[in-house]
């Protein structure tokens, strides 16, 4: 099964990354206004089994984009598993997908090394690289958003 991932070192500690994305449905829209119209949570609460809708403009439209079911949340090693499970990604890009993200203290914690990675199925060519272009614009987006806000700071 072919696999793609990215490894960076961000700027801001592995509990405020782990605090937002657990607030995901919020944040994304925030960051990433003309990526993402909204991310809702159908069911559940953020915990394992629960599913989240992401959707994005495709021209004149807002298109059911991925539905994603969280397979595994270990609070310990800052660890989010999901699966694709519907949505327009499931129909025409992806016949699986399952993406792992892990936040580890870096640098005596003052900042983060993310794992990102991604083993998939395609249905068509060329869209692994689109997907890790936008993990990469994602992270990036995520991590100059809160070094220049004070949400998620105060995290235990």
């Amino acid at each position: 099964m072919p696999t793609l991932s990215v490894k960076k070192e961000l700027n801001v500690s592995a509990e405020r990354l782990w605090a937002a994305l657990k607030d995901l449905p919020n944040i994304l829209p925030k960051i990433m206004p003309l990526f993402m119209v909204s991310v809702e949570m159908i069911k559940g609460n953020g915990g394992v089994g629960s599913v989240r809708v992401i959707k994005v403009p495709a021209g004149m439209r807002i298109v059911e984009y991925a539905v994603a079911r969280i397979d595994l949340v270990d609070e310990t090693s800052k660890t989010e598993v999901h699966s694709i499970i519907g949505g327009e990604m499931r129909e025409k890009f992806y016949s699986f997908y399952r993406c792992t993200k892990t936040f580890a203290p870096h640098r005596d914690g003052k900042t983060s090394m993310v794992t990102w990675t991604v083993e998939y199925e395609p249905l068509t060519q060329g869209k692994a690289e689109a997907s890790k272009k936008a993990v990469e614009a994602i992270l990036t987006q995520l991590e100059h958003y809160l070094m220049n806000c004070d949400d998620y700071v105060n995290i235990h």
